[in-house]
Formats: structure tokens, sequence, C-alpha cells
């Protein structure tokens, strides 16, 4: 049976998915028994949960997670991938939004002024500026990308699809970061489900073109 190891970088991105258990325990006292954790793009909380679950049991979660997605890319063999630039920003993906979503959450629930679904989006904007201009440089693979049968079968396909998809994560990810500044989420991401939608489109069309 094959092994495989977790690299320094991995095991750093692990822990670093636990330290926002420290912004809770700094201001325990301070929280509510219950707390918000999801919210409407109004900003209005509509799902609690228990302080002990939001301070321990979401950051457990999200690095149980990241182990998982850490080995599950070794075990498909990200090599394949072709940028060992992509993997490494996969990588901080969840402890990105590890970091950000407890610290949201724990200053929503000392201060109801503090705006959720701003820098919420306002991240989700950045990272999919950063995923677009790494899009172009992956190769065929079965751990990231657009993954239908029609695109990964054919490398053609594969390329002009992943330079499109760049381009149109990069201009969703502009859209939106503006929409976040001018309190409208929502329109950013009703523009991110149709910008999904054409790109399968498109690599579609592509695919009929070639045949």
């Amino acid at each position: 049976m094959k092994k495989f190891y977790l690299t320094k970088f991995e095991i750093f991105t692990i822990i670093f998915c636990l330290i926002p258990i420290l912004f809770g325990v700094f201001c325990y006292s301070e929280l509510p028994e219950n707390m918000a954790i999801h919210f409407n793009m109004k900003n209005i909380p509509d799902q609690y949960a228990s302080k002990n679950f939001v301070v321990f049991g979401m950051p457990v979660i999200l690095t149980i997670l990241q182990v998982f997605c850490c080995i599950s890319s070794k075990v498909r063999n990200e090599k394949k991938c072709g940028s060992e630039k992509v993997m490494i920003l996969v990588r901080l993906i969840i402890p990105i939004l590890s970091f950000i979503t407890q610290a949201v959450t724990i200053a929503f629930a000392l201060n109801e002024d503090t705006n959720i679904s701003f820098w919420i989006s306002l991240t989700i904007g950045l990272i999919f500026i950063i995923i677009g201009n790494f899009m172009p440089k992956l190769r065929p693979n079965t751990v990231i990308g657009i993954k239908f049968p029609w695109i990964i079968n054919n490398e053609y396909v594969w390329e002009k699809t992943h330079r499109f998809a760049g381009l149109l994560f990069i201009l969703n990810g502009f859209f939106i970061v503006i929409m976040s500044l001018l309190n409208k989420s929502t329109y950013g991401f009703i523009f991110l489900f149709a910008t999904i939608i054409f790109i399968v489109i498109y690599s579609i069309v592509i695919k009929y073109k070639i045949n």
C-alpha cells in the first residue's frame, strides 16, 4: 500500500485552521450562549449554534476538511495539475475561510453592526480573482479544475475552457468585490451562478465544434 506524507506546508495549513479557536477563547466570557452562524443576504442571522460549537467545533470541522483535502489530492496525484502555485493556493483556501468566518462570526456576536455579508463576499471575490489568474496554467487532471468528462478527456477543450474560465473568474471576482463594497452581495452571487452556467455551455460548444 502506497504511503502519503504531508509536507511541512500542509501541516502548517492544518494547524492554521485551528488558530481561530484562540479568537473565541480570548473573549469567551463575553460571548452569548447562542451565536449566529448563518446569515441571509440582508445580514440578518437565520441559524444559531451554541457558543462551544462556534468557538471549538467549527475550526475543528474545517481542520478535518483540510486534512481530507490534502490527503485526497495526493491520492489523485496532484502533480498532474501542472501548477504547483495553484495547489499552494488550494491548500490556503480552507485556512483563510476558517480565519475570516470565525473572526467575523465572533465580531458579530460582540457587535451586531458587523457586516458579515461584506467580509465573506469580499474574501470570496478576492479568491476568485487569484484562482482566475492560475486556471489557464492547469493541465487536464482530476484534482482541480472544471472536471466534466468531455473537458478532462480532451486536452484542447480543457485548455480553451480553462482560459475562458480564468478570464470570467477574474471578472466575476472583481464584480463580487464591487458589489460587496456597494452592499449588494446578492448580485455578485447571481452573476457567479450565471458565470458557471456560461462556462459549461462554452465547453460544450467547443467540444462539438472540434467534432
